[in-house]
């Protein structure tokens, strides 16, 4: 006897009788499958592949799963389209697929889509579901108040600081990655129907305290709508997905250890071991597909501009230039004695990078000015404090700035003046602080004039100006770089790292395996310099 159901968003398999062993490794291979010791029974994703092979095997399928998966004609999912006037029609249909899912899974769109609004247009076309908790970055709150009050016309209670209070009823609530911990107790007194997790990478360590602030409320509101919001679920390396995978399919995404050792290109270095690279991406890439939706914009904002990459390589002061060759060298020196120390080698890689910024910083300046010239807007993408005060006080009366520091309603004013104020024509902004939840489309053109190990940081900073409302031609991004320097080295790795983690959520799967992502760039830098030395 061997049967499949359909419960919860999975397949559930049952088997029996003198071919058990034979249905055993039938299903141990079958993608995604999982062994349930209380109900001894196995959870399987549904993917078409997976059911085409149950049936062909003449397994046998419940009525429910029949009609799931075989009647020729399936439910039109309907919902009041006129509450949702404004939104796109591929919005619409993200809002459409929420309702289908029960309002839990993942909105991978690229980043500029509009994640936000549809996850909003859900809330929007469920009023009984209220009240509802969006969790997102510190620099976003304000922007997400704005956006609910604008589609909705409800009012938000913001959450600030990190000693908690009883709170008044509301309709919704917003608070920040990292105070989640700090406010658990009273938010669990609040009996949540919807749950927004917005830049859900932002959890993808599973031993952080945030992520275990948000395991907590998932596992209190197990039967609430939960929503999780990422143009790039992906940031580095494929086990960073699991997180968020785990909360929003646990049936099939619940053993963490399994899901490294199949898609982590797990390898043991002698002390433990390692899953920092990719593997089994096309299963991966199809074993997610139910959980998530993800729509480029090439295929759904079909007028938006094309973007544009350019290297530009600067020429380095004759001082500098000789102190960042010093520095190079006695880094290959180093390396001699320190192969093994990967953490110790970023640290002085990232030496090398700041000496590389002093010694293109007069080419930058001029290249900025030149630029500026043109009577075009800017945004300038750097990452040390260092740099951002250097062009910030350059161009302060035309420009304004984000960093870490900003406080929110200042961040918003300068956001609004770049938007709107012709005489303010350059944004400078701090990679991570600036790369998230903001608009500047104001500007066709964005340069990089420093550079993170983390492709995601870059794709997202360029997607502050390649958004919805980009009416230019051509979107241009620059990546002004030190010439002979650590940075040409650290570009094309950002560039090749971009391509696997697309490989893996938009399904280019050309042939790859990684044995180690994170490390990748580092051990590259490594081995270019020892070579050169011998």
């Amino acid at each position: 006897m061997k049967t499949v159901d359909y419960e919860d968003g999975v397949l559930t398999v049952k088997f029996s009788g003198d071919d058990f062993y034979t249905c055993l490794d039938f299903v141990k291979n079958l993608p995604g499958a999982v062994f349930v010791k209380e109900s001894r029974t196995w959870k399987i994703p549904p993917l078409s592949e997976t059911v085409k092979k149950l049936k062909s095997d003449n397994w046998i399928f419940s009525d429910y799963a029949r009609k799931m998966f075989f009647e020729d004609k399936k439910k039109e999912i309907y919902i009041d389209e006129k509450q949702l006037e404004g939104l796109f029609p591929f919005q619409v249909e993200g809002v459409k697929w929420l309702e289908n899912t029960g309002g839990v899974g993942i909105i991978g769109d690229e980043m500029g889509i509009g994640k936000t609004i549809q996850s909003i247009g859900y809330a929007k076309i469920h009023e009984e579901k209220r009240p509802v908790l969006v969790i997102c970055p510190a620099s976003v709150k304000l922007n997400w108040s704005r956006e609910i009050e604008k589609w909705t016309g409800e009012c938000t209670t913001i959450l600030k600081g990190r000693t908690s209070y009883s709170l008044a009823l509301a309709k919704w609530y917003i608070l920040n990655y990292d105070i989640v911990a700090d406010w658990l107790i009273e938010l669990i007194k609040i009996d949540f129907k919807i749950i927004i997790v917005d830049e859900s990478q932002m959890i993808a360590n599973g031993s952080a305290i945030r992520t275990k602030a948000v395991k907590e409320l998932r596992n209190k509101f197990k039967k609430s709508s939960f929503i999780g919001l990422s143009g790039t679920p992906i940031r580095n390396r494929s086990s960073e997905f699991f997180t968020i995978l785990n909360l929003v399919a646990p049936n099939v995404f619940s053993n963490r250890w399994k899901y490294l050792h199949r898609y982590c290109a797990p390898y043991y270095n002698g002390f433990g071991w390692v899953f920092n690279g990719s593997s089994n991406i096309e299963e991966l890439h199809e074993i997610t597909k139910p959980y998530m939706i993800r729509r480029l914009k090439s295929e759904v904002l079909k007028d938006l501009p094309q973007k544009i990459k350019s290297i530009v390589p600067l020429e380095l002061e004759t001082i500098e230039k000789s102190n960042y060759e010093d520095a190079e060298g006695d880094f290959k020196d180093w390396l001699d004695s320190h192969k093994e120390l990967f953490l110790a080698q970023q640290q002085e890689i990232e030496k090398l990078k700041q000496l590389a910024y002093l010694a293109k910083r007069n080419a930058m300046m001029s290249w900025i000015s030149d630029f500026l010239s043109s009577g075009e807007k800017l945004v300038v993408m750097a990452y040390h404090t260092m740099a951002i005060n250097d062009i910030f006080s350059k161009f302060k009366d035309s420009a304004v700035r984000i960093d870490g520091s900003t406080p929110q309603e200042e961040r918003q004013k300068a956001i609004d003046s770049f938007q709107n104020d012709p005489k303010i024509n350059l944004f400078v902004g701090q990679i991570l602080a600036a790369g998230v939840g903001i608009t500047l489309t104001s500007a066709s053109n964005l340069a990089f004039v420093e550079f993170t190990f983390t492709p995601a940081d870059h794709a997202q900073a360029e997607d502050r100006i390649h958004r919805i409302g980009q009416t230019a031609e051509s979107v241009n991004i620059y990546y002004l770089v030190a010439d002979g320097t650590v940075e040409n080295k650290l570009v094309e790795m950002i560039i090749g790292k971009h391509k696997i983690v697309k490989r893996i959520l938009d399904g280019q799967l050309e042939e790859f395996i990684s044995k180690d992502q994170t490390g990748l760039l580092v051990k590259e830098l490594s081995k270019q310099y020892m070579k050169t030395r011998i």
